[in-house]
């Protein structure tokens, strides 16, 4: 009904016809799939650090920065450097990034060495960081200025959208091969549970095969999309 009304008012809320447009639905769908590939480290990884590798909270806080920390230096390079060389190659390059790193994690276990992970979460900032910023510029750069303002919006509903459905399905896959290993228990009670801790990483190594799906979806999508700027302003 939504639907129907958007197409046939004078006003919609939002103008479905957009869609339409090759490179906007494209890079709408890749910054989805990045979104819904990247949230699940948030999700699990505290647990993994604190309940299964029983890592003080101050420790885990330190480690888990390293992504931000990736994140922060990738957008600042990736937007300046997006500009000069092309906003698809940086984009290729962070998704393609994101994909090692989900596979990456896969291989993960209860022993693996702390530089790795830290390396693994740096390298995952990285990866967000470098596909983030060009594929928004792609997106700004697909409208009209005049469109400016609900494509903001829609950019980010896409990412809240896309951080909610990958923590629901990552925590559904993890409980739910848990629950079928008999341990209906709270993730954070794991701790000291070395029979539930080897259930988890099992979840956690379903999850993240389903993780890397998306984020090669979301490379194939983004070596798609072709930006055009149909504004002066779109690429800033």
């Amino acid at each position: 009904l939504f639907i129907w009304w958007e197409l046939r008012t004078d006003a919609p809320m939002l103008e479905l016809r957009m869609f339409k447009n090759l490179i906007f639905t494209l890079a709408i769908g890749t910054r989805f799939l990045g979104f819904l590939g990247t949230t699940a480290v948030r999700f699990m990884m505290p647990i993994y650090l604190l309940s299964v590798r029983d890592i003080g909270e101050a420790a885990v806080g330190g480690v888990l920065f390293l992504t931000s920390l990736g994140l922060g230096v990738a957008a600042q390079t990736s937007g300046r450097l997006g500009d000069r060389f092309g906003e698809r190659l940086f984009a290729v390059i962070g998704f393609s990034v994101l994909v090692l790193t989900s596979v990456a994690f896969i291989t993960f276990t209860i022993d693996t060495a702390m530089w790795v992970v830290m390396a693994v979460l740096l390298a995952n900032g990285l990866a967000m960081g470098l596909w983030n910023v060009p594929n928004n510029s792609i997106i700004m750069g697909s409208v009209s200025r005049e469109s400016f303002g609900i494509i903001g919006a829609l950019t980010n509903l896409t990412r809240n959208v896309g951080n909610v459905a990958g923590q629901a399905i990552a925590s559904a896959v993890v409980v739910g091969v848990m629950a079928a290993d008999g341990f209906d228990i709270p993730l954070g009670e794991i701790a000291g549970n070395r029979a539930a801790s080897d259930s988890f990483m099992s979840g956690w190594r379903l999850a993240y095969i389903l993780v890397t799906a998306f984020s090669l979806l979301g490379l194939l999508l983004s070596i798609l999309t072709k930006p055009q700027h149909t504004n002066q302003g779109g690429s800033n």
